[in-house]
């Protein structure tokens, strides 16, 4: 049926777009944590 052909095609878009929002978030937090550990080296430094 076409209506399965287009279920197919829903659920593979909806795989890689949740792939790329976790890797979107993976790396959000990812560098969120770099820039958290970059503030907490340069504060004693600026005193």
């Amino acid at each position: 049926h076409t209506s399965d052909r287009m279920w197919d095609l829903h659920k593979s878009t909806g795989v890689i777009t949740g792939t790329v929002l976790a890797f979107l978030l993976l790396s959000f937090i990812v560098w969120a944590i770099i820039r958290r550990r970059k503030a907490i080296q340069e504060k004693p430094a600026a005193r």
